[in-house]
Parts: C-alpha cells; sequence; structure tokens
C-alpha cells in the first residue's frame, strides 16, 4: 500500500455503502485493501454521501455511534480469528493514510485499513441453497458477540469455494 501510494497511485473512492470507503491499490493498481476513515462514517462530520453529524452522535443504527466503526470491524476480525469455525472477516487494523484523494476534511486521515478479497458477488445475488450451514451460523455468532444490527444480505460477500490446504498431506 506504502508504495502504491509513493509512486501515486491514489486510493479510489468506493460508490457503495452510506460512509466514505476506499480501494487502497498496490504499485501495480491492483486492489489490495479497503481504507475507512472515521471521519467519513455514517453520521460523521466529513461522510461523502451526505449523512453527516459529529463523532459520538448515534448513528444510523441506536446503540453505534459516529466514529466507532472503523474499531468495531478491527473487534470483529480479532473475535473471529479466534474461533475454529470463521466468519471469514479478512484480516483488518487501523491505519493513517495521506493522500489528497478525499472529497471532505484532511489529508492525513485514520480508519479501518482491511484486506480486498475478491468476491463473486454478495449473498442477495445468490440463493440461499449454496451456503454452507456451518458458515451461516459462524456469521450468526459473530454478529451475536458483537452486537451487530446491520447485517443485511448486501454485506456479505461471495468467495468460491477453493480447497484449504492441510499440513502434512500434498494436494
Amino acid at each position: 500500500a506504502n508504495e502504491g501510494i509513493l509512486r501515486g497511485v491514489r486510493p479510489q473512492a468506493i460508490e457503495e455503502g452510506m460512509g466514505g470507503s476506499y480501494f487502497v491499490r498496490d504499485a501495480k493498481n491492483n486492489n489490495i485493501a479497503v481504507f475507512k476513515p472515521v471521519d467519513e462514517e455514517p453520521c460523521a462530520p466529513n461522510n461523502p454521501k451526505g449523512m453527516q453529524g459529529k463523532i459520538g452522535d448515534t448513528g444510523i443504527k441506536h446503540g453505534v455511534r459516529a466514529g466507532e466503526q472503523a474499531l468495531r470491524e478491527l473487534a470483529a476480525f480479532l473475535i473471529d480469528r479466534q474461533h475454529s469455525v470463521r466468519a471469514g472477516v479478512p484480516p483488518t487494523t487501523l491505519a493513517t493514510i495521506n493522500t489528497d484523494v478525499y472529497e471532505h476534511g484532511n489529508t492525513i486521515k485514520t480508519g479501518s485499513f482491511q484486506l480486498f478479497v475478491p468476491s463473486c458477488g454478495t449473498t442477495g445475488d445468490m440463493g440461499t441453497s449454496l451456503f454452507d450451514c456451518k458458515q451461516v451460523q459462524a456469521i450468526a455468532v459473530l454478529d451475536m458477540r458483537l452486537m451487530n444490527v446491520d447485517r443485511h444480505d448486501g454485506n456479505i460477500l461471495v468467495r468460491k469455494s477453493l480447497p484449504i490446504p492441510t499440513r502434512g498431506k500434498k494436494h
């Protein structure tokens, strides 16, 4: 990500969603991460989609305050990785990115920085019979632990199933 930014490959705004989010690209222009600045979350002061408010105010859903989403995404990753059956939260951390691409506010922003995962769509694009019951249950358990009130078929990405390598066995 650093190499891409240093070589002038600017993050690209993502149209979907209610907050500001950006594809972060490497030096070859490949999407490698998604960055969501704290001050561009829904109901935050620099939200580029017209849903502006103050950090700390009640957000779209009761119980989730504007400016807390980045920490909630990090918590989701940390909690998910502790379980044998995972919900599939991509590696996530907090990061600060300095670029002039942001529509509102400063050029230096802090937010969630999550590994980009290619997908074939969302669960809303597929029939429910395609999903593994244990995977669906893992997502439900994660949502309960996080008190997530924002789960819907548009925010679960679907990937083609790939064989998982097992230690000591050749494939």
